[in-house]
């Protein structure tokens, strides 16, 4: 076989694996997008079932810049690790497992009072500050970056884990949080709270 039979045989295969490799794109991508579609759909559904209770909320946004204007605002950030040993950061709604280890921090711009709980799509909730019991609410410090002394693994409880921080000026009971993060009862008065949701592959 000359060169250029060889050549145009090559060109041949590649072209031929090129077309199978582009209809196999052709099928997985639209299944993954539709997959996709599905699970915000019960995403979407899930947190309609679990409405955040009435009180001042303000929202969790990707970058936080605490102004002197506004210094009444907390903000959470979570971070997991991942097999490989790095350390990255989640957006707000971001895709998580089962068995993943997640960090949680805060920021606030001054000495406040607060509880940081979480909710999962089943409706249990976990105390993570003050840990494991309702009570007093914490003193926060006012580090640029908060970190809670340890990381929180997640469990298979279907649909999202959603995050909420409360904070206030001044000390507040606690004791009713569970109850306003299962939407029967409000936040406590002259708090503000912000939520940061992973949503459960």
């Amino acid at each position: 076989m000359t060169s250029i039979a060889r050549s145009v045989v090559a060109r041949g295969f590649a072209l031929l694996a090129f077309v199978g490799w582009a209809a196999t794109l052709a099928t997985v991508v639209p299944a993954t997008a539709a997959r996709l579609r599905r699970r915000v759909a019960e995403l979407a559904a899930t947190l309609a079932a679990h409405r955040l209770p009435p009180g001042r909320w303000v929202p969790n946004e990707a970058r936080c810049v605490l102004e002197a204007g506004d210094p009444f605002r907390p903000h959470l950030r979570m971070y997991r690790k991942t097999p490989t040993g790095v350390v990255e950061r989640l957006h707000n709604g971001a895709f998580a497992r089962a068995g993943d280890r997640v960090q949680v921090t805060y920021t606030v711009s001054e000495v406040r009072f607060g509880a940081v709980l979480s909710i999962d799509g089943g409706g249990a909730v976990t105390w993570h500050l003050p840990p494991e019991r309702p009570g007093p609410a914490a003193r926060l410090g006012s580090a640029a970056e908060a970190t809670l002394p340890w990381a929180f693994e997640l469990d298979d409880a279907p649909g999202f884990e959603r995050f909420v921080m409360v904070v206030a000026d001044a000390p507040f009971d606690t004791s009713s949080l569970p109850a306003a993060l299962r939407g029967t009862a409000a936040l406590p008065p002259g708090t503000v709270a912000t939520s940061f949701v992973l949503t459960k592959d």
